[in-house]
């Protein structure tokens, strides 16, 4: 199997290529293909299919668009894309890509070229470029500006840069002068083009034309930038005019743009090299490896940089910060051929204090070779000294464990050809010229392959399951893994599976996961400890609740704080990468993170304290479902009697697209609340929470998923003694047994609600509950005693002045009267309920009633009439985004437009109702 896009969107299983037919398949299928290995969220992929045609998304068309790309690539090739929270990730073997393929003879075509074995290095970048067909995904202009696009661009740019370079060190100057001058009209203001086509024309004796080519470029620079060619262009071009005998090919000249250095004294000792040891086990970091080279060897995107280089590498405690800036240290040292200087700035170390930057330069400036009586001074003077030291020196400077900016800054060269690698559990933001990148978890495949690695031969077996699981439950963090390998090393009668029985269980998983000298609890220790009481406040806060993610409103909350204070600490304990903003306002904890807040705030506050504050923020969200519902679906549910703590802070839901948006994004935490309040005893809260989010959770949830909600919270209601809440729940749990088609069950539920309500003399609700049993025994086609149980549900609900009973019991009376054939009365019934519905402003009920009328108007011959009240009815429930209940109502608008020889559009409707259902499916 075979993916291409180094050029347009192709695939292939087996030997021929096709391509796909239709801009979004192949823009979502680009889009997970530039991020192979890792999980594209439904948004970005919503997103991204949005651009593409300018037409509205929504998840719903969405899991429409990727059943059909799966569909369209085939059974095998499909299967690639696989459901992973929070969206989709496409799953590759090595090779399998092209762009992957490309950036391995890259990679070999740059090693070749440092080592001076120019035929190979020609050879390696002359397979590479023969990928490329084309501009990268030509047919997707959507992602044309997606990061790794551009990068792949760039790269392709490299690499023809790289062969051409190897081809004048083999002397090939004039097969390659063409190819340049075709290339520097395509890149007019790219230095390194115009040197290597001077230095070409000057070899094969047309030195006039090269000192044309500079003169060129200067007029351009300066009528665009304002500017002059650099320093190494310049040199190059008095070297031309000198006709410097080293530009000759036998002469073996460095290359053309390359600084030059001063050179070193005969007697001067030799470099100095401080790097640690790079590690055989480091694993994966592929992309992030290929990041910083990239900007390390190019200095930008656009070429040599004219200011010293910084890549500043954060991330959390033990994600692997410091092995990848050793790693790459290793990786670049031969071309920083003056040094490399390593420090470590003890920003995080247990027990002592972040070193201060003088002693920092103290220490660099001694490596240096500097006598101790020449570093006096204060700061300033020695950073001064650090400067002078190593200006036009090519050396690499690796700091190491960073505490912030303001340490590092008095530590940072001052001219070009210097390159610095900074790691730092803070995200360094005030450094405006440092390139930031952030490390996150390791990915499945290199998790596992870190694992078996460091457990040594035949510990892990390559097809064991239960090494996906204890990688996982490591967090897939390289320190909490390496840990688990050392006890898997060191213990042979310790297996996979009992290592992963024992991390199972959250209160031991951190207390496992240390050796010797390695603790993952002291290492997050090191973190909390140095940042302010505020933080650590909301951190203990929030480790205590078992959410996915939360916003600063959830935080306020939770922590008794006010909402801009909350933003701001969130940001902060962002910032030390002990959270994550995964989306824009949404963060969430590393799992190791979490476990570790969580017992910090019960060892912090103690068990009373913590149900407290967890019992507040429960309350909290019980508040905002029972809120937000009445927008969501207005009319169709009461108000919750619970006052509000004053000091509470809700976002700003007062649209039904807005309410929406919410329960989409908190869904997950919203059903986790009920089963951890039910778990802690707060029955109250969890029944009413449950209930609450029933009109919610049956409009986007699989009803087995809405069965067991309902069921935990009638749990919870019977726990309390609570009759009301029991036949609430009874009533919605049997709602959602009719939904499935399972009408016994529901039937059941219903009448020992109604038992319950007339037990407590609630008219209101036995009508509610007669009217549900009426639906039901239509469902179970006794039409006798579904009309029975309709005709009481009003007549009660007249009584009670239940407008919303009301409305839907003339709904289902009507229904049934049809099944009967009293069209008469079931149009009158229809219509009543039609107006009670619209009278309230339940837009799903009234389109249900509207679709009820369609159907007596079609039962009449009356099409005309059917089609327009299903229409209505049909846009209704789009403006809901109700799709379950939408796709039926396109089926009966289809089946009349059959009858009115509407072929074309009854088939349109057709298809979109099926389309609907495999979106739903997919959900479900």
């Amino acid at each position: 199997m075979r993916f291409a896009l180094l050029g347009t969107l192709r695939v292939a299983d087996g030997e021929e290529w096709r391509e796909l037919d239709g801009a979004k398949l192949r823009t979502l299928l680009a889009l997970l293909l530039l991020n192979s290995g890792r999980v594209v969220s439904r948004e970005q992929l919503a997103e991204a299919g949005r651009r593409e045609d300018q037409s509205p998304s929504s998840l719903g068309a969405l899991y429409n668009h990727m059943t059909r790309l799966r569909r369209a690539l085939g059974p095998d090739l499909g299967a690639r894309i696989q459901t992973s929270s929070p969206g989709y990730v496409v799953r590759l073997e090595p090779g399998e890509l092209d762009a992957d393929v490309f950036e391995v003879g890259l990679a070999r075509g740059q090693a070749a070229l440092r080592a001076g074995t120019w035929a190979q290095a020609r050879e390696e970048f002359h397979a590479a470029l023969t990928l490329w067909r084309d501009d990268v995904l030509a047919d997707v202009p959507a992602l044309h500006g997606h990061s790794r696009a551009m990068r792949l661009a760039e790269a392709r740019m490299t690499a023809q840069e790289g062969r051409i370079e190897a081809d004048l060190q083999l002397g090939r100057h004039r097969e390659v002068i063409g190819e340049l001058r075709a290339l520097v009209k395509q890149y007019p203001l790219r230095e390194s083009l115009h040197a290597n086509l001077m230095l070409a024309l000057h070899r094969d004796g047309l030195s006039a034309e090269a000192l044309s080519t500079f003169a060129d470029l200067r007029g351009t620079l300066a009528e665009e930038l304002g500017t002059d060619p650099g320093a190494a262009l310049q040199d190059l071009h008095q070297r031309i005019l000198r006709r410097d005998p080293t530009l000759e090919p036998d002469a073996a000249p460095a290359p053309a743009v390359s600084p030059v250095r001063p050179a070193a004294s005969p007697a001067a000792p030799g470099p100095t090299r401080q790097l640690p040891a790079d590690t055989r086990l480091f694993t994966g970091r592929r992309e992030e490896l290929a990041e910083v080279l990239a900007i390390a060897r190019g200095g930008g995107p656009t070429g040599a940089s004219e200011t010293v280089v910084i890549s500043a590498i954060s991330g959390m405690a033990g994600i692997g910060k410091s092995a990848l800036a050793v790693h790459l240290g290793h990786r670049l040292s031969p071309e920083f051929p003056d040094g490399a200087l390593f420090v470590d700035l003890r920003g995080h170390t247990a027990g002592l204090e972040p070193l201060p930057p003088e002693v920092a330069l103290e220490q660099l400036l001694r490596s240096l070779g500097v006598p101790a009586r020449q570093i006096t001074g204060d700061l300033a003077a020695r950073a001064a000294l650090f400067r002078s030291r190593i200006a036009g020196t090519r050396t690499l400077i690796v700091l190491d464990n960073a505490a912030g900016a303001e340490q590092v800054r008095p530590l940072l060269p001052g001219s070009a050809g210097c390159l610095v690698l900074i790691t730092s559990r803070r995200q360094l933001i005030s450094l405006d010229d440092a390139h930031s990148l952030t490390l996150d978890a390791l990915p499945d495949a290199d998790a596992v392959a870190l694992l078996r690695n460091a457990a040594g031969p035949g510990r892990v077996a390559a097809d064991d399951p239960a090494a996906g699981e204890l990688a996982g439950l490591c967090g897939r963090l390289p320190l909490g893994i390496r840990i688990a390998a050392a006890h898997l090393r060191h213990r042979p009668l310790l297996g996979v599976a009992d290592l992963v029985e024992e991390l199972r269980q959250e209160g031991r998983r951190l207390d496992r996961l240390r050796d010797d000298d390695r603790d993952l609890t002291a290492v997050f220790e090191s973190s909390y400890t140095r940042l302010p009481e505020p933080e650590r406040h909301l951190l203990r806060c929030l480790g205590l609740a078992t959410v996915s993610d939360f916003d600063a409103y959830a935080a306020a909350a939770l922590a008794s704080l006010d909402l801009r204070t909350a933003e701001r600490l969130l940001r902060s304990l962002a910032d030390h990468n002990l959270l994550t903003e995964h989306r824009l306002g949404r963060y969430r904890f590393h799992d190791l993170v979490r476990i570790y807040a969580a017992q910090r705030a019960r060892a912090h506050c103690g068990e009373e304290e913590a149900l407290a504050i967890v019992t507040r923020h429960l309350s909290w969200t019980l508040y905002a479902v029972a809120t937000f519902i009445m927008v969501l679906t207005p009319g169709r549910v009461r108000p919750l009697d619970l006052e509000p703590d004053p000091a509470w802070e809700f976002p700003p839901v007062d649209s039904h697209a807005a309410a929406l948006a919410w329960f989409d994004a908190e869904h997950s935490n919203l059903v986790t609340a009920v089963h951890h309040a039910a778990d802690l005893g707060l029955d109250e809260i969890a029944w009413q929470s449950a209930f609450k989010l029933f009109n919610y959770v049956i409009l986007c949830s699989s009803l087995e998923d809405v069965l067991e909600l309902q069921q935990r919270g009638l749990d919870s209601a019977r726990r309390c003694g609570d009759a009301h809440g029991q036949s609430a729940l009874l009533n919605t749990i049997a709602i959602a047994h009719a939904e499935r088609g399972t009408y016994q069950d529901a039937a059941r539920s219903l009448e020992q609600a109604l038992v319950i309500r007339r037990a407590l003399g609630n008219r209101s609700g036995e009508a509610a509950c007669l009217s549900n049993l009426g639906s039901v025994y239509l469902g179970l086609r006794d039409y006798e005693k579904s009309a029975d149980a309709l005709r009481q549900a009003v007549e009660i609900a007249k009584e009670t002045d239940s407008a919303s009973t009301l409305a839907m019991a003339y709904n289902s009376l009507a229904r049934v009267l049809l099944e009967m054939s009293e069209l008469t009365e079931a149009r009158a019934a229809y219509q009543a309920a039609a107006e009670s519905h619209e009278l309230r402003g339940d837009a799903i009920g009234l389109a249900y009633s509207l679709d009820g009328l369609a159907s007596v108007d079609s039962r009449r011959g009356e099409l005309d009439a059917a089609l327009d009240l299903r229409g209505r009815a049909a846009a209704l429930l789009r403006e809901q985004n109700d799709l379950r209940r939408l796709a039926p109502v396109l089926d009966n608008l289809a089946a009349d437009e059959d009858h009115k020889g509407l072929t074309d559009a009854a088939l349109a409707h057709r298809r979109e109702a099926e389309a609907i259902r495999t979106g739903l499916k997919e959900t479900d």
